[in-house]
């Protein structure tokens, strides 16, 4: 019998727990045991790969408008919306290269 091993990935990070697609969650992921995470990209009206799911900010930060019509440091400056503010959350929206640098140190 063929014997599979299975992975775990992190849909968007750990985003039951950490706002999604933001470092938080993403770190938190993998200290939970996800063998990986997926994310999302979207292009910023500065051309920046940010790194977050929906078209408009509307949803996932404290901000409002669509994501390509706005810049990174615009984008930047809204925090990423959760109920749960128990923790320290990263206060803005990485952008690809962040992630990467961040998760592979």
């Amino acid at each position: 019998m063929k014997s599979y091993d299975t992975k775990s990935f992190a849909h968007r990070g750990a985003n039951a727990d950490a706002p999604e697609n933001t470092m938080a969650a993403f770190q938190l992921a993998l200290e939970q045991g996800a063998d990986g995470i997926e994310l999302d990209v979207m292009l910023s009206k500065d051309h920046e790969i940010v790194v977050i799911h929906d078209d408009s900010v509307d949803r996932t930060t404290n901000g409002t408008g669509q994501v390509q019509d706005l810049t990174l440091a615009e984008l930047k400056t809204w925090m990423p919306a959760m109920v749960n503010r128990s923790r320290h959350w990263m206060k803005f929206l990485p952008n690809l290269g962040v992630n990467f640098r961040s998760i592979l140190n």
